[in-house]
């Protein structure tokens, strides 16, 4: 799909929040476009996320973002459900960037699929409520794991 980074992990926030180098270039197109198309600016972003990087819920703009990227980049299928294949693929990705070199690339394919099962979460919630329940719970996850 060419997608460089996943949505959720992938805003200039996570500069801010991570410290982790990510130029323009590393932002995928969709994001870029829902970010220009709900005129939400880099400055907006803190606001989404919380200082563990966590979608904020009570914020206006978090599920706009989402449904917006989720119209663009395919988590889901036309059933509701997680698009696996494509959701552990940039889990991977997601969760070598999150944690810099702290988990050797070997262990990414196997800590993916542990971390996609846990926190898919159950059908029948609005897609991007889901979406942000999942991203929490991984987010949690790779802290935990961290730690």
């Amino acid at each position: 799909m060419g997608k460089k980074i996943v949505f959720w992990i992938l805003t200039v926030s996570i500069i801010q929040v991570l410290s982790v180098d990510i130029s323009n270039d590393n932002v995928d197109q969709s994001t870029k476009e829902c970010m220009k198309e709900l005129n939400i600016d880099e400055k907006v972003l803190p606001e989404i996320y919380d200082n563990k990087f966590h979608f904020v819920f009570e914020n206006e703009n978090t599920l706009k973002f989402l449904e917006c990227c989720l119209r663009k980049i395919p988590f889901f299928n036309s059933r509701g459900d997680f698009n696996e294949e494509f959701a552990i693929d940039q889990l991977g990705k997601g969760i070598k960037l999150v944690a810099q070199g702290k988990i050797e690339d070997q262990k990414l394919p196997e800590l993916s699929k542990a971390f996609f099962h846990m926190c898919k979460g159950e059908k029948g919630e609005i897609l991007p409520k889901r979406m942000a329940k999942y991203h929490n719970c991984v987010m949690t996850e790779i802290d935990k794991h961290l730690s």
